[in-house]
């Protein structure tokens, strides 16, 4: 029996040696720009309260 909980449930089969796909870089990009506006915000935030 395998490790999972359901019985018979074998292992996942293909989708082990699927190949990646291409890099999304537009989602990359929106992840980045919204941790740079976070880090921004973060940066005024502080500021503001005298922090920095």
């Amino acid at each position: 029996m395998s490790d999972h909980a359901a019985p018979g449930h074998g292992s996942h089969g293909e989708a082990d040696d699927a190949p990646l796909g291409a890099i999304n870089l537009a989602a990359w990009g929106a992840g980045a720009l919204g941790i740079a506006i976070g880090l921004l915000t973060a940066a005024v935030i502080a500021i503001a309260a005298g922090a920095l």
